[in-house]
């Protein structure tokens, strides 16, 4: 359990030995304010696990995996737990089904409110709207994003007998 909980939770990203410091960097500044204002990413997004740990519709059923909805209850297909963003610039697929293979697509995916990815607007939550940023705050809050990731290796799977 231990060696699975190292590769969900970094504590040592850039934005964990900066966020208190009086001479953070302009442009994690910047995307910090962006990310918990003008683009609402912390309301799904919270610190300082950037997760809610709830279900949200983002509609992407290219999959036919139905998400909460297979359990019945039309009103949550499908919505899936909210990741947390922490180590995200590591990962290599983004969405349930992968379907965004970068950080940034995902990312532009949710500022465009959840278009593309085959996505069923009809069923998307509410709450993600289309979101118009300067490229300045664009770039700003890709590096306040990747500044959650720790930069050290990645902890390796232990060896098992």
């Amino acid at each position: 359990l231990e060696a699975f909980v190292l590769t969900r939770f970094s504590g040592g990203a850039p934005w964990d030995k900066l966020e208190k410091d009086p001479a953070l960097p302009a442009n994690l500044k910047t995307g910090y304010q962006v990310f918990t204002g003008k683009a609402q990413c912390a309301s799904c997004h919270p610190p300082p696990l950037y997760t809610d740990h709830a279900y949200h519709r983002l509609g992407i059923i290219a999959t036919h995996d139905e998400g909460r909805g297979r359990t019945g209850d039309k009103t949550k297909l499908g919505a899936f737990r909210t990741p947390g963003l922490r180590g995200a610039a590591r990962r290599t697929g983004f969405f349930h089904d992968a379907s965004a293979r970068t950080l940034a697509s995902a990312i532009d995916w949710h500022l465009a409110g959840g278009v593309g990815q085959g996505a069923d607007r009809s069923i998307i939550d509410p709450a993600l709207t289309a979101v118009t940023l300067t490229a300045d705050e664009r770039a700003n809050l890709g590096a306040f994003v990747e500044a959650l990731t720790e930069t050290s290796p990645a902890p390796t799977a232990p060896a098992l007998p």
